[in-house]
């Protein structure tokens, strides 16, 4: 969606008097929609075998059980726009490990550059599969260019609400379910969402914080949480019931990257986890 297409939904849902705060807070973002069944070399797509250099062990979690591959994304795909950090070839792969706890869910990311050779990959015997994905047939993802706002949960999304009244909170939160297209079940890009408290937080002291979990909520007062919003989001899969790929209960799993992370594109400190009511 454009500019104008966002100016035009601002005046829609009655939201006029925020609009300059609104168009500052836009930010890019690729969605994902499902394609044709199938797998094919070097595609973007969920599940299947992955595409991987011979050279490359297969990725593992910490205790060297094998991951899954979640989904690969051909970066030729993604729409040229300002700002993208990644080059404009080569595939941006995805695995995850067992999701037994929502927090920290184990993953690895890789980008494979354009003069990688790749071939696709078995998963290898002693794998165990991601309950999320046991079921899951391969499919193509379509990527469309389009913008963001900040989501549920945040405090950038606080800070833009709590100027709001309730109705206009209602309508901006609208706003922000028109801005995905029809179909979405991804995104990469664009911002992070939460359910409760602000995940980024959970990254900061996942990842930032020494000896805290991140479910230790009473400690989180002595912190400067500030801190968090150096994190930002990479990539989020949704639930998607067409494929009976359900996270949690009817979650999305989302990947958080700190800002000098993705600057860089060095992917050893992203966190994921399971977001879910």
């Amino acid at each position: 969606m454009t500019e104008e297409g966002v100016l035009q939904l601002i005046a829609a849902h009655q939201l006029t008097e925020h609009t300059q705060v609104i168009l500052e807070l836009l930010r890019p973002a690729v969605y994902f929609t499902l394609g044709a069944a199938g797998e094919g070399l070097a595609h973007s797509r969920l599940g299947g075998r992955p595409d991987l250099p011979a050279e490359l062990d297969w990725p593992s979690d910490e205790d060297g059980a094998p991951l899954t591959p979640l989904l690969q994304l051909s970066l030729q795909d993604i729409p040229v726009f300002a700002g993208n950090p990644f080059p404009s070839s080569g595939l941006l792969s995805v695995f995850v490990g067992l999701d037994e706890s929502a927090w920290d869910v184990p993953q690895r990311v890789f980008l494979f550059e354009a003069e990688s050779v790749l071939a696709p990959r078995p998963l290898p015997e002693n794998a165990r599969t991601s309950d999320m994905l046991s079921e899951v047939v391969p499919h193509h993802l379509k990527l469309e260019l389009g913008m963001d706002l900040p989501r549920w949960a945040t405090a950038q999304e606080d800070r833009l609400t709590q100027a709001m009244s309730s109705e206009q909170q209602s309508q901006y939160w609208a706003l922000l379910r028109e801005l995905e297209p029809k179909g979405t079940v991804g995104r990469l890009l664009g911002y992070a969402a939460g359910i409760g408290h602000d995940p980024r937080q959970d990254a900061y002291i996942s990842r930032e914080v020494p000896g805290m979990g991140v479910d230790d909520f009473a400690r989180r007062v002595e912190l400067d949480l500030n801190l968090a919003e150096h994190w930002q989001h990479l990539l989020t899969l949704n639930s998607i019931n067409a494929l009976d790929l359900i996270i949690w209960d009817a979650g999305y799993l989302q990947f958080l990257i700190k800002d000098s992370d993705l600057a860089t594109l060095e992917f050893g400190q992203i966190y994921a986890a399971v977001e879910t009511s």
